[in-house]
């Protein structure tokens, strides 16, 4: 529409030049006809003039001198050429600007056409701009029209799925209402000294004065969530909470949603350290989590049941090594804090990942601490020494002897080593090979062989003699554990 209304104007413009223009030219006409007709009068008087003075010369032939009348016809003759002339150039210029107005007339036309069909083409721009104007304002309308709806929609639905819900939530509370009226119509009572002396009754943990008040038969079940906030309080409740082990039965398991993706495993370290006699794992999946539990029920034969340990507030001894106290009465030990440096020599007979090439494998091995409660008061994660790496061997590798291992153990009663075999690799996934979980009251001084495991906590095949040749020098620190 602007450009049509930019070309009417323009168009305009030619009109108004050439009708200007044609104004000129017919003045320039007029102006050569005036001419025309002064010289055909002047030609005409001239002619008069001649023939009365040719007139005069018959009549006064006599007396007139011919030479004289003959230079005043010349001079006669010679004005009436250049009145011819300049006639002649008048009728020239009268047509040349009767062309010019024809073709002047013409181009007006032709403007005048051309103005008339601009101003038809604006109108009709105008008449589409309010036509295209009223559908965009009735387009915004159904478009408001539209999400209104959807908004009313939206609630509706909203609506519909809580109402279901709802209705949902109704009918398993009546179905739960209805299998529970059942059991109750099943239940057998149970004679009160059997019941006090075959069952462990199960109740929800308000808090330890309670706790600790009620009948030794009845047991805590506690996610490990509840059992990490605990933990991370520390102090008098984690205190009472051991007191409560020593005369009841606890059970930690698992929480459905743990607090991030690392944790989505329970590390039986912890409730092990707080005197938990039962520890729900997750067994899904192989992890340091089953490796631990694996090595610390190894202790006893892999038959499920260790003796707990007894934390004892004696003393604190003097300077003496792993190797003095009893084998035997290891569990009852004082637990006091110790020093312990490892060195990883080498292996024998350790598998060969399948798909592997030899010249491809690099093994390297992790020994790990895990410490339970000391790990989770302190906020630092479990201590871990990493060996040189060895190349295209896994029949007889030889580590670094240079490299020590050193940890200090807190509570040496809970605490477990973890070994691990892997093969680091340059352009594919890490794998681990082999594993093994000692517990750290196990551990002997000297040169000592860790036999390995595969990931399903056996040794079968080729995993029937595959181990860790490591040397264990320990010793006890002079000041006790803190309780």
């Amino acid at each position: 529409a602007n450009m049509r209304k930019i070309a009417l104007e323009k168009a305009s413009a030619c009109v108004e030049k050439s009708t200007s223009h044609g104004a000129s030219v017919e003045s320039q006409l007029a102006e050569a006809e005036r001419a025309a007709e002064a010289a055909t009068k002047l030609a005409e008087e001239s002619r008069i003039k001649a023939e009365s003075l040719s007139k005069e010369s018959s009549e006064k032939k006599e007396t007139v001198d011919t030479a004289e009348l003959e230079a005043r016809v010349d001079t006669l003759k010679v004005e009436k050429e250049k009145a011819l002339l300049a006639l002649e150039a008048a009728k020239a210029a009268q047509e040349k600007a009767e062309a010019e107005v024809s073709d002047y007339k013409k181009r007006l036309a032709n403007n005048q056409e051309i103005l008339e069909k601009a101003k038809k083409d604006s109108a009709e721009a105008v008449d589409r701009e309010a036509k295209d104007k009223r559908l965009r304002v009735s387009a915004f309308l159904a478009h408001c029209k539209a999400v209104e709806l959807k908004g009313h929609a939206e609630d509706a639905k909203k609506e519909a799925s809580e109402a279901v819900a709802h209705a949902a939530a109704k009918t398993a509370a009546e179905r739960h209402a209805k299998d529970y009226l059942d059991k109750r119509i099943r239940v057998q009572p149970i004679h009160i000294p059997l019941e006090q002396a075959t069952l462990l009754h199960s109740c929800k943990f308000r808090y330890w004065e309670k706790s600790l008040a009620l009948p030794f038969w009845h047991m805590h079940s506690i996610s490990e969530l509840a059992m990490l906030d605990m933990t991370s309080r520390g102090g008098l409740e984690t205190r009472q909470w051991k007191d409560f082990n020593s005369n009841y039965i606890s059970r930690v398991f698992p929480t459905k949603t743990p607090r991030d993706e690392n944790s989505s495993y329970l590390n039986p370290v912890l409730p092990w350290s707080l005197g938990c006699q039962m520890v729900s794992m997750n067994c899904m999946e192989r992890n340091d989590s089953t490796l631990l539990n694996d090595g610390r029920f190894r202790e006893n034969g892999s038959c499920g049941y260790v003796l707990k340990t007894v934390q004892s507030d004696d003393a604190a001894p003097s300077q003496k090594t792993l190797d003095d106290s009893c084998p035997g009465d290891e569990v009852h030990t004082p637990d006091y804090a110790r020093e312990i440096k490892m060195k990883v020599l080498g292996g024998c007979n350790l598998p060969k990942p399948a798909g592997v090439p030899i010249e491809s494998i690099n093994l390297c091995v992790f020994v790990t601490l895990f410490e339970g409660e000391i790990d989770q008061k302190t906020k630092r994660k479990p201590q871990t020494h990493a060996t040189s790496s060895v190349r295209g061997n896994t029949f007889n590798p030889v580590w670094d002897k240079h490299q020590v291992a050193q940890f200090e153990v807190e509570r040496s009663s809970t605490a477990m080593m973890l070994f691990q075999v892997w093969n680091l690799s340059d352009t594919a996934q890490d794998s681990l090979i082999a594993a093994a979980a000692v517990p750290v009251s196990c551990l002997r001084e000297g040169y000592r062989s860790v036999q390995l495991f595969d990931l399903d906590h056996t040794r079968r095949g080729a995993y029937s003699c595959a181990s860790l040749l490591v040397h264990v020098h320990g010793r006890y620190l002079l000041s006790r554990t803190e309780l």
